[in-house]
């Protein structure tokens, strides 16, 4: 058999990989009010695009009324910018996937922008509400938008 010994050198050497629990990939990948349903097998491309800033909530999906908070206005978010190229919202339930240390995502909800070209890390910190949310998005994003509702 692999020894601990032998496991831990290739692991140092980047030969062994950590593996992730993840949840199916969805299929459709959107849900009903089209935020993009991320599992943990995804996370790592999603986060390395570099076409679109790609913003990406944190959750939990049962039992958290913070994230069904936030997530209300997240959703309704990508319901009103879903013709936006250059933008991707995106969900990753915690609670079937598991997230890579490096994210250090440590509380529910967290919402994290990945910023296309540079991939710069934002952390949100606000409301949750749909306002705050695109206000929010357009300081930071690499691309700007034009928010529908404002037109």
């Amino acid at each position: 058999g692999i020894n601990a010994e032998y496991m831990g050198r290739s692991h140092a050497r980047g030969h062994l990989q950590p593996r992730l629990r993840s949840a199916p990939v969805p299929d459709p990948p959107l849900d009903a009010r089209r935020v993009r349903q991320l599992v943990a097998s995804q996370l790592a491309g999603a986060t390395k695009e570099t076409a679109r800033d790609v913003a990406i909530l944190f959750t939990i999906s049962d039992g958290c009324p913070p994230c069904d908070r936030i997530y209300n206005g997240y959703a309704a978010l990508a319901e009103r910018l879903h013709e936006v190229e250059t933008l991707s919202l995106s969900l990753f339930d915690v609670a079937h996937n598991d997230v890579p240390a490096s994210l250090a995502v440590k509380e529910m909800p967290t919402l994290l922008l990945f910023r296309a070209e540079d991939r710069g890390v934002e952390r949100y910190a606000g409301t949750g509400t749909e306002v705050d949310l695109v206000a929010w998005l357009q300081h930071h994003v690499t691309h700007d938008f034009l928010d529908p509702a404002w037109l």
